[in-house]
């Protein structure tokens, strides 16, 4: 935390203000001179193209300063920008997607300033820039993110979030949650189950807590990889699942598998459903993220990417500051 502190006294006085609605039009732009020359740029567009470019430039000789005051002993752990970043054909098309990737649904951009900017480009540069942990072993560059996103989290009255406290989550279901919890010799299970009526949709976080696991301590992804490949297995046996077709998704930090199948039976006798959804380990417990229907439509497949989007993990005080 104190190294994110640090970034911002620095920042401040590094990089002109700028909101991040402002800073994403300008990275949008560069994107656009890419794709069809600069000559096409109107003259907003160039105006956005310069101001992103002079912030950019502003926020990398920033990290330079910063890496001398900060004197980590590791060498390595030295904030230095690469020479890509200071190119804008390479540097916006890279943030947009970071973005994408990481921003919250239904984020209203509008809410952030330069302060929130800074933020989001700190956490940016971390991403692959370093894997430092905090003492609680989460990665700066999360916690940069959450510091930026903090004013995204939805009201608890917003329609369909739900909040788990004692499964540390907060999730976007459509409707009401019903919560089923079952004891198993290998750990306790616990399933949180909501239905869009309208579109015959079945959300569902199943969420496992193997007591075995709790042994685990920093297990590599390597490891994480195989044990979240053979519950997974297991998982496909015991539903009996048909046609499963599988891939490692970059859709989240953690190493989770991207899935679809179908099931007979479900819906009614002789009824085909479909499945789509996601299978990761986050400590000792397996998640099951899935939404089934009656297609295996675009419809599907763009709810199932909402809804495990809109998953996330706060620390307690975030979890009991957004009841």
């Amino acid at each position: 935390m104190k190294l994110i502190l640090l970034f911002h006294a620095i920042l401040i006085a590094s990089a002109p203000g700028q909101s991040f609605s402002d800073f994403r039009s300008g990275a949008a732009a560069v994107s656009f001179a890419i794709e069809n020359g600069g000559e096409s740029l109107s003259r907003a567009q160039q105006d956005d193209f310069l101001l992103y470019s002079t912030f950019m430039r502003g926020f990398l000789h920033g990290l330079q300063g910063s890496s001398n005051v900060l004197a980590q002993p590791d060498p390595k752990q030295l904030l230095k920008p690469d020479e890509w970043m200071l190119n804008p054909g390479k540097s916006a098309p890279s943030f947009l997607a970071f973005v994408a990737k990481h921003q919250p649904p239904q984020f209203d951009e509008s809410g952030v300033d330069t302060d929130g900017l800074k933020s989001i480009l700190v956490s940016w540069y971390l991403d692959s820039h370093s894997k430092t942990k905090d003492a609680d072993g989460k990665l700066l560059a999360a916690k940069s993110l959450q510091i930026a996103f903090k004013m995204a989290i939805p009201k608890k009255n917003e329609p369909g979030l739900y909040i788990s406290r004692e499964q540390g989550f907060i999730a976007k279901f459509p409707a009401e949650v019903e919560v089923a919890n079952m004891e198993n010799v290998s750990g306790p299970l616990t399933g949180f189950v909501s239905a869009d009526e309208d579109k015959l949709l079945i959300y569902q976080i199943n969420i496992h807590d193997v007591i075995a696991n709790r042994e685990l301590k920093s297990p590599s992804d390597d490891v994480i990889r195989r044990l979240v490949k053979a519950n997974f297995d297991a998982y496909c046996k015991e539903s009996e699942a048909l046609n499963v077709e599988w891939q490692w998704s970059d859709a989240s930090e953690w190493p989770a598998i991207e899935f679809s199948c179908s099931h007979k039976g479900i819906f009614g006798e002789g009824v085909t459903s479909y499945k789509k959804g996601y299978a990761f380990l986050r400590g000792s417990k397996y998640y099951k993220v899935t939404i089934q229907g009656l297609a295996a439509n675009k419809v599907l497949e763009d709810a199932t990417l909402r809804f495990y989007s809109s998953l996330s993990f706060p620390d307690a005080a975030t979890l009991k500051a957004a009841e």
